[in-house]
């Protein structure tokens, strides 16, 4: 009897463990894999609270996804800042200094467990074409950002 409850925490903790890990830190890579971030092109909103944020995502080449963090004032940009995603030392990461490595991607999904000077982890999953949402995880809690496409720099149409 005094077996049972050490037994059944150690079941929970192990069923609740399995729920919550994100893949495996042995994850490998090839250059390849960016190509399934193509769903990130574009441009896109999100909301921290109730104030607007956009960002541009881009694959330059064979190994960098370029991300640019900018205001809008409905007509133009401005306060720029650039990041990526860049192949380093045989895996991905985020951050100039390499502040997230990229632990898996699939087709709809990312990723990004702390590295160097960070603390949270970062999921970014797609919904659809034209939504996705960014998961950060910290020791203070969960804040999702719900990302919607916007098309501030196509071609005007005559």
């Amino acid at each position: 009897m005094k077996y049972i409850l050490p037994f059944a925490l150690l079941l929970f903790i192990g069923v609740y463990g399995c729920k919550t890990k994100s893949p495996s830190v042995t994850t490998t890579f090839t250059k390849g894999d960016l190509e399934k971030l193509r769903w990130l092109e574009g441009a896109w909103k999100g909301l921290d609270g109730v104030r607007p944020f956009y960002e541009h995502y881009k694959i330059t080449n064979d190994s960098t996804l370029h991300i640019t963090s900018y205001d809008w004032n409905g007509a133009d940009s401005s306060n720029t800042t650039t990041t990526a995603i860049a192949w380093k030392q045989n895996h991905y990461f985020l951050g100039d200094s390499l502040n997230w490595r990229v632990d898996a991607i699939t087709h709809n999904t990312v990723f990004l467990i702390p590295n160097y000077k960070a603390a949270n982890k970062i999921i970014w999953k797609k919904k659809n074409q034209n939504t996705w949402e960014a998961v950060l995880t910290s020791p203070k809690g969960v804040k999702i950002y719900q990302m919607e496409r916007v098309a501030h720099f196509a071609p005007a149409s005559k």
